[in-house]
């Protein structure tokens, strides 16, 4: 070995892989550039968590809901999806007119509560498969209830939840 090799960092093999060679280690980083990229994935990653920490709660929510629902009024009409839209159209028109008019939000608070819990707690799909269910058991006039009361219930529930942030 030449005293060339020797100060080599690295060297590269046969197959072209490149291999380190009596490196000395180099400096520690240091505590602000190692905090930085801690930071800067944080930073990346938090509106992700945000909303997946929200869709797992209103996922869960919405099944207790349904489930307490069902339970209350059984399962004839749809009662406890109809109680699960219009409590989420509540809840999203609520804390959007606070974070918009009253305070100022994080984003990432307002991930976790409108795309993140909201998202998953209230469902448009569900409420099509019901009506279309009503629909094909020949439950015509339960059906358009549904709807009206699903439109109106839940513009209804918006205009609350409008007027209640805004009485704080």
């Amino acid at each position: 070995m030449t005293a060339e090799s020797e100060t080599q960092t690295s060297g590269e093999t046969a197959a072209g892989e490149t291999v380190a060679a009596h490196a000395e280690p180099g400096p520690a980083p240091s505590p602000s550039r190692v905090l930085s990229r801690s930071q800067h994935w944080l930073s990346t990653a938090a509106p992700y968590l945000a909303i997946s920490l929200g869709g797992a709660l209103g996922a869960n929510a919405r099944y207790l809901v349904g489930i307490w629902g069902v339970a209350q009024w059984g399962a004839d009409f749809p009662y406890a999806t109809l109680l699960i839209n219009v409590t989420g159209s509540f809840i999203l028109a609520f804390y959007l007119t606070l974070v918009t008019e009253r305070f100022t939000g994080r984003v990432t608070t307002r991930l976790f509560v409108t795309t993140g819990f909201c998202g998953a707690y209230t469902t448009l799909s569900t409420f099509s498969v019901e009506t279309l269910q009503l629909l094909a058991t020949g439950q015509v006039g339960a059906a358009l209830a549904y709807v009206a009361a699903s439109l109106v219930l839940g513009l209804l529930a918006v205009g609350l939840g409008i007027g209640a942030a805004r009485a704080l």
